[in-house]
């Protein structure tokens, strides 16, 4: 979800992603990307961490390096029902 706030030049903006599985199915080969916000660089660098259950592999695969811009991406080989991914990166508010 999104919540607006204001913020500054050179605040940082905490961001978590969670990616689960409310279906019945497990689901395979799962590619989440998001794009490092307008006027902001990379602060510290993207985690991915199984919060629910036993998920297979999870990978990081792309992601900005500290100060520049770009893609994160996140691979996931399956994710199976009630089972959860939190994705969590920081950006800086370009001065």
């Amino acid at each position: 979800s999104k919540n607006p706030f204001n913020v500054l030049p050179g605040d940082t903006v905490y961001y978590r992603i969670v990616i689960n599985n409310d279906g019945s199915q497990p689901v395979t080969t799962i590619s989440v990307t998001d794009d490092t916000p307008t006027f902001t660089t990379m602060l510290i660098a993207a985690t991915a961490t199984v919060t629910s259950g036993t998920v297979g592999s999870v990978t990081v695969t792309s992601q900005p390096s500290i100060g520049a811009t770009g893609t994160i991406q996140v691979d996931i080989d399956q994710l199976d029902p009630t089972e959860t991914v939190t994705l969590e990166f920081a950006v800086k508010v370009d001065s």
